[in-house]
């Protein structure tokens, strides 16, 4: 039974590289238990990183000889705001342009609505490169 989901989850991630117009939020349906949502995230962040030829797509850094926690999959549109786990909706990116990335969004959105700054979460590297 477990490989017969596998082989299901598998097939439903690769039609997810395949299909652009995907109605649902992505590739694993709301149903599934939170360990397939996991190893489905792991599958498209892998094919992700692999399309985007394991370079950061800002500062085009070579990401495959760095430890794997230094490489982010970034949602172009946020969840939140209604973007999906699509992999048209995701681009590779090293950590530092991931921080530079969600800095600029957190600075141009609205300020009085979040109860802290983000001088309080961003390292000071990233809060130059954005002064």
């Amino acid at each position: 039974m477990i490989e017969a989901l596998r082989c299901e989850l598998t097939s439903s991630v690769q039609r997810s590289f395949l299909e652009e117009g995907e109605s649902g939020r992505g590739p694993v349906g709301v149903m599934a238990s939170q360990a397939m949502r996991a190893t489905a995230w792991r599958m498209i962040r892998k094919g992700v990183i692999a399309r985007d030829g394991g370079r950061c797509r800002i500062c085009g850094k070579d990401l495959s000889k760095v430890p794997s926690w230094l490489t982010e999959v970034h949602h172009v549109q946020p969840r939140g705001e209604g973007g999906s786990d699509h992999p048209s909706n995701l681009i590779t990116l090293c950590v530092m342009c991931h921080k530079r990335i969600t800095a600029d969004a957190i600075l141009a959105g609205d300020r009085g609505s979040r109860s802290s700054s983000s001088d309080e979460f961003l390292p000071r590297e990233c809060l130059e490169v954005l002064r």
